[in-house]
């Protein structure tokens, strides 16, 4: 339209602000992403709800991604890719120490994990479990890199029989296709009867639970807002989907810095694309393998 058409009678005027206003009203546009651990169309009924709820009440513009494959998502979380990311707690840590990410929300409690044995496998305790194989997902899940990083030397680490998911790796172990795995506490009871062949043989150390996290290029006032607006009544229906998925419908509750350390962080290491021997990441991750201290105190 011709500038000299606002200066027409009333009714052109009226159509130029419309045409004008929601540009100036658009706002930033960020993403929203999270592991590719649904199809493209079960994603999407869990995240666009909640991209959908930050756009209307934050006058920004929040887009949900779907990652594609396990590679295109390391890939992207190692180059810092996303704005919003919902993942596993050694992602979180790592997002922190890296980029100087901030942890938003998050599912409470904490996860914990428990590795058991078959009864004929001669496996005591976790040290044991160095050159035998064990049933697991493959790397980057936190359970696998949780295990390993038990190990004190890794030319002795155990090899990973790999299996989709826990069901099948337990099954595999009762066909004697591995001598161990590791368990998600809350599949313990399930999986494990008193008549069942296998035994406890250690514990994983505990880490706070899956969170939300937001990148240093969102401005604190809005980090703050999204925050309190995920918290809110209408925030936790948002996430309904979300947390009947990953957190059995708890609310979800505000995150700490202090909930995930560098510690959590170094489980990342022995993977390329979060690895200090990336030469990416060559020199900013020092103190990640260097330091067993608090993520927070770290600068991106």
């Amino acid at each position: 339209m011709p500038a000299t058409a606002c200066r027409r009678p009333l009714g052109a005027i009226v159509l130029c602000l419309l045409l004008i206003v929601p540009l100036l009203a658009s706002g930033a546009e960020y993403t929203l992403s999270a592991p590719p651990r649904e199809s493209e169309e079960e994603a999407r009924k869990l995240y666009e709800p909640i991209a959908r709820f930050l756009t209307e009440n934050t006058g920004d513009r929040f887009r949900y991604v779907f990652p594609g494959s396990w590679l295109a998502y390391q890939s992207a979380l190692a180059s810092d890719r996303y704005d919003l990311v919902f993942d596993g707690p050694h992602f979180v840590a790592w997002r922190m120490l890296r980029y100087g990410h901030e942890p938003l929300v998050r599912i409470p409690g904490q996860l914990r994990f428990t590795v058991v044995a078959r009864n004929d496998s001669g496996l005591e305790k976790i040290d044991d479990i160095s050159g035998h194989r064990v049933c697991g997902h493959p790397p980057p899940h936190l359970a696998t890199l949780g295990l390993m990083a038990l190990m004190d030397n890794p030319v002795r680490q155990p090899r990973v029989k790999e299996a989709p998911n826990f069901r099948k790796q337990f099954e595999a172990m009762m066909k004697d296709e591995c001598e161990a795995m590791v368990l998600p506490n809350r599949l313990l009871k399930k999986f494990v009867r008193k008549d069942t062949p296998v035994h406890v043989i250690g514990q994983l150390p505990l880490v706070a639970h899956q969170a939300i996290t937001a990148s240093s290029r969102i401005p604190p006032a809005l980090r703050a807002r999204i925050r309190e607006l995920l918290l809110s009544e209408a925030g936790q229906e948002a996430m309904a989907a979300m947390r009947q998925r990953y957190a059995r419908g708890k609310p979800m509750i505000a995150a700490s810095p202090d909930d995930y350390d560098t510690q959590t962080a170094r489980l990342l290491e022995p993977v390329w694309f979060f690895s200090s021997n990336n030469p990416k990441h060559a020199g900013k991750l020092d103190r990640l393998v260097s330091s067993p201290g608090k993520t927070r105190s770290a600068q991106p």
